[in-house]
């Protein structure tokens, strides 16, 4: 457990101690007694924090580009936002007669530039997401030797950092 807040029900609970299940993709806080774990209905939290760390609950959309319901982590905010959804599946494994269970992680990223969701799993897909700025995307990773095959998530953070301070310098100016 770890010190965050969640707004949930249309309230800001603060100053508690929580966690996120990844596997059951589930926010749990104690109880007031802290003798039991309580698991919050998903439907109702809006989005919560834990420790520096801000989530956001995306629900049904109209829009064909969203990603999948879930509780995304926000890496960046400005003119593009930078998402990281985190999933664990236990899976069994029933060959050796035995059963063996082992955990599935997964991380996915996507960059929502207006109302469009970019998936960025590649340099590629991240060109194409910030496409009006490409040529000046590929001078900045090189520059600054970044690198998606190496550190996925600090380039994503980077770029769009670097992006959205680029874009916002443009429009002052």
């Amino acid at each position: 457990m770890q010190k965050g807040s969640v707004f949930y029900d249309g309230i800001l609970y603060g100053d508690l101690d929580l966690v996120y299940d990844l596997v059951n993709e589930q926010v749990v806080i104690n109880d007031p007694y802290n003798i039991y774990k309580i698991s919050l209905i998903n439907e109702q939290v809006d989005r919560f924090t834990i420790g520096s760390h801000p989530f956001i609950h995306l629900r049904d959309s109209l829009n064909a580009s969203a990603p999948r319901v879930g509780f995304y982590e926000e890496l960046c905010q400005g003119r593009t936002t930078l998402l990281k959804r985190e999933k664990k599946v236990v899976q069994e494994d029933l060959t050796s007669g035995e059963i063996r269970r082992f955990i599935i992680h997964t991380t996915s990223y996507y960059l929502k530039k207006g109302q469009t969701y970019y998936a960025v799993n590649n340099k590629r897909s991240l060109l194409h997401a910030l496409n009006d700025q490409s040529g000046e995307v590929k001078k900045f990773i090189r520059k600054n030797d970044l690198s998606m095959r190496r550190d996925e998530e600090n380039t994503l953070i980077k770029v769009s950092a670097w992006y959205n301070n680029k874009v916002a310098n443009a429009v002052n100016q």
